[in-house]
């Protein structure tokens, strides 16, 4: 089994056993649907695909690709000044910003 690489700075993605959070997620969510329904085996397996998809479409895309994508189209929010609205697509200043 080949050695994975652990987070060794601040903004690493966090790991949870083996993979990533965000792959970790969906194998969690099947694990826990499938208690839910009774049928382990097939929500356990569609979250380990889910997985799977998720590692191959981020593995030829830069970092946090997926997280600029969703707030793109305001599926984050985000609540401070230091982002702009994903929506707003021209920003009009008052004159007194133009004055020196």
């Amino acid at each position: 089994m080949p050695l994975r690489k652990l987070s060794r700075y601040i903004d690493d993605p966090v790991y949870f056993l083996l993979w990533p959070l965000p792959e970790a997620i969906p194998i969690l969510s099947g694990i826990a649907l499938g208690s839910y329904f009774g049928s382990l085996w097939f929500w356990a397996g569609l979250g380990f695909f889910l997985s799977y998809c998720i590692r191959k479409y981020n593995a030829h895309l830069k970092a946090n690709y997926l997280g600029h994508f969703l707030y793109s189209y305001g599926l984050i929010p985000l609540r401070c000044y230091s982002f702009p609205n994903p929506f707003v697509d021209t920003f009009v200043y008052g004159a007194s910003d133009y004055e020196v």
